[in-house]
């Protein structure tokens, strides 16, 4: 179980990252915008804030299950999950490295449609990997 320590670290962490996002206003990052307010507003609705801290790297969006903030500080790196953007266009991700930097272990495309759906199963699945003591707070 979470400690409430844990999940105000957490609270604030999605605050934060909130504030980023919105501050993505560059033209070629508008669509990526609206669809990561979205996407945040959609976990948040769900209450997913409470149990996964969220945080960035450039403009891609990061979920983990970590207890601090930091992940490059943490050896061995945790698990993450990674919505971003490539050329291609959107994704989610699972790793556990820096994906600017490193290849995931799990990519699958998304469109604005399927990106929610896509980002649950793979918080669903870390959580799963990182916490399995713990009652999954993602339903099926």
């Amino acid at each position: 179980m979470l400690s409430d320590v844990i999940i105000q670290g957490n609270l604030q962490s999605w605050r934060d990252l909130e504030e980023f996002v919105e501050s993505l206003n560059t033209a070629q990052l508008l669509a990526y915008r609206e669809l990561a307010q979205s996407l945040l507003r959609d976990c948040v609705a769900l209450r997913l804030d409470r149990y996964f801290r969220a945080g960035q790297s450039m403009w891609d969006l990061i979920f983990s299950t970590a207890e601090q903030h930091g992940l490059e500080n943490i050896d061995p790196p945790p698990p993450r999950v990674t919505f971003g953007l490539r050329q291609e266009g959107a994704f989610v991700a699972t790793s556990d490295c820096n994906l600017w930097f490193n290849e995931a272990d799990r990519l699958d495309d998304v469109t604005s449609g399927t990106a929610f759906s896509v980002l649950k199963l793979h918080l669903k699945l870390l959580w799963d990997t990182t916490r399995f003591d713990e009652s999954n707070p993602i339903e099926e």
